[in-house]
C-alpha cells in the first residue's frame, strides 16, 4: 500500500531517508519524531499542519506492519487523538537530524533570497 506521504516534497521529510520507489513503513517513525522535535522542541515548522497530520495518519495505517527501533518511543494512542509529540523523548540522531534538516531549510532560504 502506498502512502499519502508522497503528496508533498520528500526533501523537507527525512532526505536521507526518502526512497519514492520503495515505500518502507518503518522510516515514518524517525519522520514522525524529527518533525515533532522541530516543531515541540526547537519552535520550528518545515512541515504544514496538513502535511504532518498526514504523516501521523500514516504511522498510525502502518503501525501493525512498523519495526523500527524507535518505535517504542511513540504512544499510538496519542496517535489516535492529536497527534501530539510534546512529551516525547527524543534519541541524540533525531535531534542531530532535525538540527541538519532546519539548517538546510535556512540554507535553501537564504539562497533564495
Amino acid at each position: 500500500m502506498k502512502s499519502t506521504l508522497y503528496i508533498f516534497d520528500s526533501s523537507r521529510i527525512l532526505p536521507e531517508c526518502f526512497d519514492a520507489s520503495e515505500f518502507n513503513p518503518s522510516l515514518l517513525v524517525p519522520r514522525y519524531l524529527v518533525h515533532s522535535y522541530l516543531y515541540y522542541e526547537l519552535g520550528a515548522s518545515i512541515l504544514s499542519d496538513w502535511e504532518f497530520d498526514t504523516l501521523a495518519r500514516d504511522l498510525r495505517e502502518h503501525w501493525e506492519s512498523i519495526t523500527h527501533e524507535h518505535k517504542g518511543l511513540i504512544d499510538y494512542k496519542a496517535l489516535c487523538g492529536s497527534t501530539s509529540g510534546f512529551y516525547l523523548e527524543y534519541p541524540e540522531r533525531v535531534k542531530g537530524c532535525a538540527q541538519w534538516l532546519l539548517n538546510q531549510q535556512k540554507i535553501q532560504t537564504t539562497q533564495t533570497l
